[in-house]
């Protein structure tokens, strides 16, 4: 007996020890004790297909603690250069945590099948409703509708302490379920308490704005009336739409293209997930990144006039990204008004040539000013820009 256990003991160490191995240590240690906990099931599920069971509500429900204050090494990991946090390190990890999320309510506890195959589809908004402090905070996660092959996840980010505190952040997450064929069906949802039909509700209202939005695309249907005059008062402007000699836009106006930025990189084995293609968190943090550096350079680099991101809007997962290729991510701000800004970073993954660039991620981020500084108003000069300014 003494030599089954350890024989037992040895293995499970060696499992243990492959899946620290197959994580890089360049995730935060949030994002890789999530992937642990994940990898950690598939190694000792079976091989059938899995069933289709109804699920409640809180059988997906999730906290994970951030103990930024009591935990130093956890803080430095997280601090920006002003000391505060940094956002694009979070979404790594809100990535990957309603991922944790969407797992557990697609588990049917049978020991002999395997788990369900889940992709983030999209991020369908993040809201930071008040500052986001260094302190003792923990996520919480719930899955609040389901599709036929979808799973709608929501996030919040509370402080540590009495419950029912206000929430600091509040997201919505989009996965979905794969197999050989295509689509798969996921578990439904069993509610069992007036909140949990409040969630579904609003999940559902969540589903049908996403296919009106999708209806009335820019990429999709040609613009109405109103944003065609639109698009005309820039023509017959001094800076105007597709005119052609642009001047240099002064005072309270400034060009679109005036505001991009772009960042070239070769995507690595430190930055794969758990299915080996690129970690869409990663992803994720290098638009936020590029992003916030395009509104700050908008906005102004005194202290008073830096950007804050107010929410993220419609971050798209279009396509898987392979390790090895190589990613353009291109940043402008496409809209402006009063204090607030927004920025588009693309992102495409470049061909053998140059010009040949495939769009993987579209990310949406709004940000506004410390102290309410007018910003200048944002000018398109070209149709395809014009597009981005309505879509602002």
């Amino acid at each position: 007996m003494q030599v089954i256990r350890r024989g037992l003991i040895q293995q499970r160490r060696r499992r243990s020890s492959t899946i620290s191995d197959s994580i890089s240590s360049t995730r935060t240690k949030t994002t890789a004790d999530l992937w642990q906990k994940r990898l950690q099931v598939e190694q000792q599920s079976g091989t059938l297909p899995p069933f289709l069971v109804l699920k409640k509500p809180k059988d997906s429900f999730l906290q994970v603690p951030l103990p930024f204050e009591s935990d130093a090494s956890l803080r430095h990991q997280y601090a920006d250069y002003a000391g505060r946090l940094r956002f694009g390190k979070l979404l790594e990890d809100l990535d990957a945590f309603a991922a944790n999320v969407a797992h557990a309510h697609a588990d049917d506890h049978n020991p002999e099948t395997r788990p369900l195959s889940l992709v983030t589809a999209s991020c369908d908004r993040i809201d930071i409703l008040r500052n986001l402090p260094l302190s003792d905070l923990r996520l919480e996660g719930i899955v609040s509708f389901v599709g036929r092959s979808s799973i709608e996840v929501q996030i919040s980010l509370v402080p540590e302490g009495p419950q029912n505190l206000p929430a600091l952040l509040k997201a919505v997450f989009m996965l979905v379920a794969r197999d050989d064929k295509g689509a798969a069906a996921v578990n439904q949802l069993q509610p069992e308490t007036d909140m949990d039909l409040a969630r579904i509700e609003e999940g559902r209202s969540n589903a049908q704005r996403r296919k009106e939005e999708a209806k009335r695309a820019l990429s999709v249907v040609q613009p109405t009336p109103g944003e065609v005059a639109l698009l005309h008062s820039f023509f017959v402007s001094s800076t105007g739409l597709l005119k052609s000699s642009l001047t240099t836009a002064t005072g309270t106006e400034i060009e679109m293209n005036s505001t991009a930025l772009e960042s070239v990189l070769v995507t690595q084995p430190q930055e794969k997930n758990t299915r080996n293609k690129v970690f869409g968190g990663y992803l994720m943090r290098k638009a936020y990144e590029l992003g916030y550096a395009a509104a700050r350079l908008f906005t102004g680099n005194e202290k008073s006039t830096r950007p804050l991101l107010l929410a993220v809007d419609e971050i798209s997962f279009l396509r898987p990204v392979e390790i090895g290729s190589v990613i353009a991510f291109e940043a402008k701000v496409v809209f402006s008004q009063g204090a607030a800004c927004q920025v588009l970073v693309e992102t495409s993954v470049v061909g053998a040539g140059a010009e040949e660039r495939i769009k993987s991620n579209a990310f949406h981020f709004t940000f506004s000013t410390e102290e309410a500084k007018l910003l200048p108003r944002i000018v398109p000069s070209t149709y395809r820009e014009g597009m981005d300014y309505l879509d602002g």
